[in-house]
């Protein structure tokens, strides 16, 4: 962190390194999510995990899954709108 002195205010320079604390917070939202993930049912997780911790296509997954492209797209949808109602019911 650089601080710098201009007209006699004291100015902070933003460091691309994230703070101790930002870093702990990082972490327990990362495991909070985690484990929403894993209490989505598997029809939601396993394309969810597909897309995001594999990088697969939604054509990548439609094919390993045996479902057409558009039924992912809407699986993933809602796996995503799951997890955004089940990590604001948590952070109440």
């Amino acid at each position: 962190m650089i601080v710098e002195v201009e007209e006699g205010v004291v100015v902070e320079a933003t460091s691309s390194e994230p703070s101790p604390l930002g870093a702990v917070i990082r972490m327990e939202e990362r495991a909070q999510l985690r484990v929403a993930i894993a209490h989505l049912p598997e029809n939601y997780r396993l394309p969810l995990v597909l897309r995001y911790y594999s990088e697969l296509s939604y054509d990548e997954i439609a094919q390993q899954l045996g479902l057409r492209r558009n039924h992912v797209a809407v699986l993933i949808l809602r796996a995503k709108q799951e997890l955004r109602r089940k990590l604001a019911h948590r952070s109440k």
